[in-house]
């Protein structure tokens, strides 16, 4: 068992807690990485079979956990669940019938949902707990009869895509990057660095917007004055309009003080829906200011 790294139980029924509760205990003294569960759990097994693994395996070296094919159903019910132990970075419990599921994903990467029933809870809950934070980069939903994906940014390749221009892409380069990715763990969509080379430059701004939860503008007085930053703008505000239900996904961040007579019609309608926030250009302000930025990309 000291060398034991990969360990599959396959159409093997674990019978009961004491039983699985032993042969959890003895993996944590193994160098385990891979274990997998194929249809391997009966009926009477609860949730109880995952905190099991939750508090055995919490000190071990699992990087990757498959509970596939268990019928678990309602029994991996959200809130009961211990967070997954701090190596884990895969996790896969397709087709187990589950119906609702919530859990703290802290450090798992790839997560597997595939051919449950999570359809109806996805449309108002969120399958990780917080909601705010996650390392997630893959996520297969695929097979839940998902109709709408509430409080959800697993959609989405970015958090938020960054509408600038030119003249303000240190603020972008250096103050975004360092303060919403690099501190906040925010995946932001820049121009400069993650748009496709060849493709056209409207298209790769069409499907920038599209594939963020937010779209967030930084407003100078250039800003206005650029053809391709008022089409993005435009484009946001028809991403609200048809493909989010009417649910505003812009937010403006004003690096100057602009007076209402110098701004479009349009900006005016999202100002005083208060989706915007100045720069206050201070060290107190300034920690406000980039923590109303990261709540309005998850609000």
């Amino acid at each position: 068992m000291k060398q034991l790294s990969v360990h599959r139980l396959v159409y093997n029924l674990v019978q009961d807690l004491i039983e699985f509760n032993s042969f959890a205990d003895e993996l944590n003294r193994t160098p385990i990485e891979t274990l997998s569960f194929q249809n391997s759990f009966s009926d009477s097994l609860d949730y109880n079979s995952w905190n099991l693994i939750s508090l055995n395996l919490d000190n071990s070296s699992l990087k990757n956990l498959r509970m596939t094919e268990n019928r678990l159903g309602e029994s991996l019910s959200p809130y009961q669940l211990f967070r997954p132990p701090p190596s884990l970075q895969e996790l896969n419990l397709s087709s187990n019938k589950l119906e609702k599921f919530a859990l703290n994903l802290d450090n798992i990467r790839n997560l597997s949902l595939q051919n449950n029933f999570l359809g109806r809870f996805l449309t108002t809950h969120s399958y990780k707990i917080p909601i705010s934070y996650s390392k997630l980069e893959l996520i297969d939903l695929s097979m839940n009869a998902c109709y709408k994906a509430s409080n959800d940014d697993c959609e989405y390749t970015y958090d938020a895509f960054i509408s600038y221009c030119d003249d303000d892409r240190t603020f972008v380069l250096k103050d975004c990057i360092a303060n919403l990715e690099n501190k906040g763990n925010y995946k932001l969509c820049v121009h400069q660095r993650d748009f496709l080379p060849g493709q056209e430059i409207t298209v790769n701004i069409t499907n920038a917007i599209h594939d963020s939860r937010k779209t967030v503008c930084i407003i100078t007085r250039k800003f206005f004055e650029s053809h391709y930053c008022m089409f993005e703008l435009n484009m946001a505000r028809m991403e609200n309009i048809y493909s989010r239900d009417g649910r505003n996904i812009i937010f403006l961040v004003f690096l100057e003080q602009i007076q209402p007579r110098e701004m479009p019609l349009m900006m005016l309608e999202l100002i005083e829906k208060q989706s915007y926030i100045e720069y206050p250009n201070d060290e107190e302000g300034n920690i406000v200011f980039w923590e109303k930025i990261k709540e309005a990309i998850h609000s």
